[in-house]
């Protein structure tokens, strides 16, 4: 599922690390952990719903990933979308984040 913590430091539960921004849980169990429903009813962190597969990015437009990738954190993550992704404004933006991750 696509989690987005609006928070500024990294929180960790079951393993699991979830940085600020835009984040992917594939584990349904760590939503039903007390810790996380807490930051879900406190407005911490925005949780979708639905499964989201990395294959889901390919279907959203160039614009749309534009948009959320400024808001990830997660250097594999970008690095597995980067590798499936055939755009070059998408994977430019991408590399942008990774540089910026980077350097702080």
């Amino acid at each position: 599922m696509r989690l987005k913590s609006n928070v500024e430091h990294v929180f960790r539960c079951m393993g699991i690390n979830i940085l600020p921004g835009i984040n992917y849980v594939s584990n349904n169990k760590f939503f039903e952990h007390p810790a996380v429903k807490a930051r879900i009813e406190e407005g911490m962190f925005e949780v979708e719903d639905k499964e989201i597969d990395l294959k889901e990015h390919s279907s959203k437009t160039a614009k749309q990933l534009i948009k959320d990738i400024p808001e990830m954190f997660d250097l594999k993550l970008l690095e597995r979308i980067k590798a499936k992704e055939s755009r070059a404004t998408v994977i430019e933006a991408i590399d942008k984040q990774i540089k910026r991750i980077k350097a702080e």
